[in-house]
């Protein structure tokens, strides 16, 4: 990944836009950022990090501290836009921090989420960039090109905004994110680094690698374990950890559901086996009847499974060997889990005959009473049919006779209906006639209004002529508008004359205050020093300045380490806390034991008195086998069901899992403790507040230097700001003379525009006049056009009234013959109709709605009729057809309650044979249901019987099926529970697995990592001083009780290895800047390769020897050639060999910082 350019704006101490030209910076592959501290250096870092992870660039730092206080609560966003090259191809990402603004109406402020996009930029991108140089090393300065640079790329002035002129083009950009949250995915998908891994790779803070160097070893193992991701291996240690509990709980748990299942399975088996020997009972009848009860001694319904008598036939229970069981549980280990496999499943299966045996008897039984129920049920239901089919006949026969009994009233209905029928003619004819001289008088009235309206109208020859008139006198429009046309055009060109008139006065007096401004410009720079004379003494203060950097850096030390003490201190208070909390969950764990332990002891006392209940004497005891029972179990005063033993089992597990989490708190924090020991040296906060005074001391003692700096730079500021005033007031005061140019130029022109044909001036009273006479005009024009209006209307309305008139006349003549014609037909119809008059014939007619409903009563009526003669026709044959079949003759009918019915097989009048159905529907059917009512009974008996023994049967089906599969399921777990048991063994390190040398699998992961980083740091350091120094890992490697990555420092002059506390500073520098570069390689390595082509170091230059610091600027070099790297240092000899730099300065601390590119 290689940087290309940014820009941003309202981030952090900078209040305005500002640009970074990267691919300018990196020509010469190395560049500098310098200014004051506090100045915004680390900020352009922020930046860098922000526009790419939404985050800041060190880790505890508070993201507010992005969007710039000099923005405040102004509605207008803070912004990070980044563009940079992956593997040739071009991205621009662009995002803006949260912020809060005021509320547009209203007081109060409005929260503004973050943003966030990403886009590809097309490969025309690439055109932009600026060549690089030949020099590749320090201190080689470009040489002076014109154009274009060496390489034939655009020469660059420092800011970027070319490229995002270009980037902003729609069509040059794809969208790839357009959310915050997506586009941070998206980048880390693209670098395959984290946001910790990118600061720890592309960003050496200053003092980060050096407190990496020096800090314990254990802080250095969860480092190294966080920027290589080694949280997945501690994943998987974990993981198989937590498998090898829970499965082993799974084990648990699925045996005790096999004993569960097994005896569930053996008391279903000692039922079955009881039903099977039971002895035949006998059914009272009383007992039947009164719902089912059963006699003394047999079987009862209440139960469901049946009570054995007392002569011992059930007590055949198998020994409890045959059901793989030893002292109340599973046999096993005693037992192989697949000779327990075979047992039980021979249990099953005798079971299973004795299931079958019973079912067979049980359905023998109730075959026979089903057969004798559907013989009784064959019985009655032939009686009833041939009662039912007697009453359908007598039925049928009684609503023949009601209808009969209405035929005299529906044959006076017909006849009025005829009449109807007959007058309905005459009268449709006499109201013909009517309503047609009724339209007659109303056509006559409209003929009269309209002739009178007629009248009322002048002649249309005179409208005529009054019309071509008013047109003739309106068509002079066009010329009265085209004169007030040309007035306004007159009055308009008048203004636009006195308008450049005053423009050109104006013009004029700006004309001389620019003159005069650029008067003063110029005599004020005379009476300034030169910009030369202020630099240099600028350079001699910082030359002074620079000593005071490594007293601050000093101070920050000693501020951290009074950090550190608090830290301790507070670390000793939680340690006691902790082990309070520890003893407490100490307890809680004894309890839930003790709880569990009582519970389980109460749990298989209940199950012991369960199976002591069911002993009797001469029966061996399915425990001991002894036939004698002296002392057999009572139930307890409290039974535990298995779900109430689970939970407690659970609260135990639970209370044992809090003392282990307890536990390894108080053990992480005594390392924590001992770790912030070390790290605050041994001090206490009143000898780490001292040495911080001390410092702010002398720190202060060089403050009139500081002060003498920033005035100069103020000075300079103020020298460089009155030249481009200077500039400024020359285009200022030249612009100014070429506007009043133009204005005269203007004046002149409009001049000759405002005269006549007569080329005299217009004036404002010439133009009134034209525009009045010419409004005048036209409204009389306007008037003369409103009366042709109304004169058309009226001939309209005239021709209308005529034509009306016409029509009306033609329609009263018809209609007067129409009524001639009609009435002559209403005569005739009357005289052949055999009515005296009309008003006999209107007598005779009835309302539609009354005949409609007479005749529907007729038709309903005789439908009602056949329906009755068909349903007595169809009685007959159905009551003929079941009095001679075969099921009523074997029915042997002979008396009902001592009544003789008489079925004449012969017998085919209709009288006879309703008269044989009334006897047939008067049967009595009461005896014949008592009788098949208390067969039922018998049937329903043998049903109940053989639904016991299906349900016995269900129950050992559940049970088998159940016990199985807790079978199953307990062998198949604790085979899959060895393999997880010994790999969480041997990750952990754990005694007994194959991990003899006791390493974790996260041990092993992040040692050879560590390896691997010092065996590049020792590669750079061969360059440094003579490559004296070599880092090794610690004597005891990571092993044993310890899991720390210990460094030692090899001195190759003395043969000798020492701590990395005992260096100097420029030693601590350059061997923490090796093994920092060193991490950052491996890094890049360990997550897909990319290389990250631009370097950001923040370390402490200043605390280098010239000897030192020529090494090091060396290794630099050599990196320079495959990475940008940017420094960020107040070194003078860095300064005077690095050409390209970004400069940041503010005038004081309440004052927004300002960004310089030099390129």
């Amino acid at each position: 990944m290689k940087l290309i350019g940014m820009r941003f704006q309202g981030i952090g101490p900078y209040q305005g836009e500002y640009s970074i030209d990267f691919a300018a910076l990196n020509r010469s592959r190395i560049f500098l950022i310098e200014g004051e501290t506090g100045a915004g250096k680390s900020t352009i870092l922020d930046c860098i990090s922000f526009a790419l992870y939404g985050d800041v660039s060190v880790d505890d730092a508070s993201k507010n501290r992005l969007r710039s206080r000099f923005l405040d609560l102004q509605d207008k966003p803070s912004f990070v836009d980044l563009i940079f090259e992956l593997n040739g191809r071009y991205y621009r990402v662009k995002r803006e921090p949260a912020y809060d603004r005021r509320k547009k109406r209203g007081e109060g402020t409005v929260a503004v989420n973050a943003k966030g996009k990403l886009w590809r930029l097309d490969p025309g991108f690439g055109e932009l960039l600026p060549g690089e140089t030949s020099g590749e090393t320090l201190g080689e300065t470009p040489g002076e090109t014109s154009g274009e640079t060496p390489g034939g790329g655009v020469v660059s002035d420092g800011r970027a905004d070319r490229y995002f002129t270009y980037a902003e083009q729609d069509e040059h950009g794809e969208l790839l994110a357009a959310q915050a949250r997506d586009t941070g995915a998206e980048i880390i998908r693209l670098l395959h680094l984290s946001r910790d891994q990118f600061s720890k790779t592309v960003m050496l803070a200053q003092g980060q690698f050096a407190g990496f160097l020096k800090c314990r070893p254990e802080e250095r193992t969860q480092i190294v374990k966080s920027l290589f991701s080694a949280d997945v291996y501690e994943s998987i240690q974990k993981t198989l950890d937590e498998m090898r509990k829970e499965q082993a709980a799974d084990v648990s748990s699925l045996r005790s559901d096999l004993l569960h299942s097994v005896l569930t399975m053996k008391s279903v088996t000692m039922m079955l086996e009881d039903a099977r020997d039971e002895r035949e009972t006998r059914i009272e009848d009383d007992g039947v009847a009164s719902g089912g009860a059963v006699a003394s001694g047999g079987v009862a319904d209440g139960d469901g499974y049946g009570v054995v008598d007392g002569d011992g036939a059930g007590c055949s229970m198998p020994e409890p060997k045959e059901w793989a069981l030893r002292n109340g549980d599973i046999a096993e280990p005693a037992l192989e889990p697949k000779i327990i496999e075979t047992i039980l499943r021979s249990r099953a299966a005798e079971a299973k005959r004795c299931a079958d045996e019973l079912l067979t008897r049980r359905s023998r039984e109730l075959d026979e009473a089903q057969e004798q129920a559907e013989a009784a049920q064959r019985r009655c239901d032939g009686m009833d049919r041939l009662r039912v089919s007697g009453a359908n006949v007598v039925e049928a026969r009684t609503k023949m006779d009601e209808l009969d009994s209405l035929a005299d009233e529906y044959a006076q209905r017909r006849r009025t209906l005829e009449k109807s029928d007959e007058a309905k003619p005459v009268v449709r004819a006499a109201d013909d006639v009517n309503g047609r001289r009724a339209d007659g008088d109303a056509r006559q009235a409209e003929l009269d209004a309209v002739t009178a309206r007629l009248n009322e109208i002048e002649p249309e020859q005179e409208l005529n002529q009054a019309r071509e008139e008013a047109v003739r006198r309106a068509a002079a429009r066009p010329v009265a508008e085209r004169r007030l046309d040309e007035a306004q055009q007159r009055r308009e060109r008048l203004k636009r004359y006195e308008q450049a008139a005053d423009d050109a006065k104006r013009a004029e007096k700006a004309d001389a205050q620019a003159r005069d401004a650029l008067e003063r410009i110029v005599q004020e720079l005379g009476e300034l020093e030169s910009e030369e004379s202020v630099e240099k003494a600028i350079r001699e203060a910082i030359r002074v300045e620079e000593q005071r950097d490594l007293l601050a850096e000093r101070l920050e030390q000693a501020t951290q380490r009074l950090r550190y003490v608090h830290q301790h201190d507070q670390s000793v208070e939680r340690v006691g806390a902790l082990r309070a909390a520890l003893a407490d969950a100490q307890q809680d764990r004894q309890t839930a034991e003790d709880e569990y332990r009582q519970a389980k002891e109460m749990f298989f006392a209940a199950g012991a008195a369960s199976y002591a209940a069911r002993l009797e004497d001469g029966c061996p005891c399915p425990v001991c086998g002894s036939s004698v029972h002296p002392e057999p179990a009572i139930v307890p005063e409290t039974v535990i069901d298995q779900e109430r033993l689970n939970v407690l089992e659970q609260h135990a597990r639970q209370a044992a899992d809090a003392v282990s989490q307890a536990n390894a708190a108080v053990e992480s924090e005594l390392e924590r403790s001992a770790s912030l020991a070390v790290l605050s040296d041994g001090l206490n906060a009143e000898e780490a507040r001292t040495a911080i005074d001390e410092l702010n001391g002398k720190i202060k003692d060089s403050n009139d230097v500081e002060e003498r700096r920033r005035a100069l730079e103020q000075q300079l500021e103020h020298i460089r700001a009155v030249r481009r005033q200077e500039s400024e007031s020359r285009q200022h005061a030249q612009s100014a003379n070429d506007q009043m140019d133009a204005a005269r130029r203007l004046m002149r022109s409009m001049r000759e525009l405002c005269r006549d044909d007569d080329g005299e001036p217009y004036t404002e009273t010439s133009i009134a006049e034209l525009e009045r006479s010419a409004r005048e005009d036209i409204a009389e024009c306007e008037r003369q056009d409103a009366l042709a209006k109304t004169l058309d209307e009226r001939i309209e309305r005239r021709r209308e009234l005529t034509r009306q008139a016409a029509e009306l006349q033609a329609v009263l003549n018809e209609i007067r013959e129409q009524i001639a014609v009609k009435s002559a037909e209403l005569d005739a119809l009357l005289a052949s109709s055999g009515f005296d008059d009309l008003p006999a014939a209107r007598a005779a007619e009835i309302s539609d709605d009354e005949h409609a409903r007479i005749a529907a009563d007729i038709k309903q009526y005789d439908r009602t009729v056949d329906v009755a003669h068909d349903r007595l026709l169809q009685a007959r044959g159905e009551f003929r057809k079941l009095r001679d079949s075969d099921e009523i003759a074997k029915l042997n009918l002979t008396m009902f309650n001592g009544q003789v019915v008489t079925l004449d097989e012969q017998g085919t009048q209709p009288e006879q044979l309703e008269s044989e159905a009334r006897q047939a529907a008067a049967l009595d059917l009461t005896e014949a249901h008592q009788e098949l009512a208390d067969i039922k009974a018998r049937r329903d008996h043998a049903i109940r019987i053989q639904e016991r023994a299906r349900n016995l049967d269900a129950e050992r089906k559940a049970a088998d099926r159940s016990m199985i599969e807790s079978l199953q399921a307990w062998l198949k777990a604790s085979e899959r529970f060895v393999p997880v048991r010994d790999m969480a063994l041997l990750t952990a390190g754990r005694p007994g697995s194959l991990a003899n040398d006791g390493l974790s699998l996260v041990t092993f992961a992040v040692t050879e990592r560590f390896r691997d980083v010092l065996a590049r740091a020792n590669d750079i350091l061969k360059d440094i001083h003579g490559g004296v120094y070599e880092l090794r890992l610690g004597s005891h490697e990571g092993r044993g009780v310890k899991t720390g990555l210990p460094i030692e420092v090899f001195d190759r002059r003395s043969e000798l290895t020492t701590e990395a506390t005992t260096l100097s500073g420029g030693e601590t520098f350059f061997v923490s800047l090796a093994l920092s570069l060193a991490l950052a390689d491996i890094i890049q390595a360990e997550n897909g390769g990319i290389s990250m082509e631009t370097l950001f170091i923040d370390e402490g230059f200043g605390s280098l020897s010239e000897e030192y610091l020529d090494d090091v600027l060396a290794v630099l070099r050599r990196i320079s050639r495959h990475r940008d790297i940017g420094v960020i240092s107040h070194v003078g000899q860095l300064k005077s060999q690095i050409a390209e730099r970004i400069s940041v300065a503010r005038i004081s601390e309440d004052s927004a910082s300002t960004l310089q590119v030099i390129v």
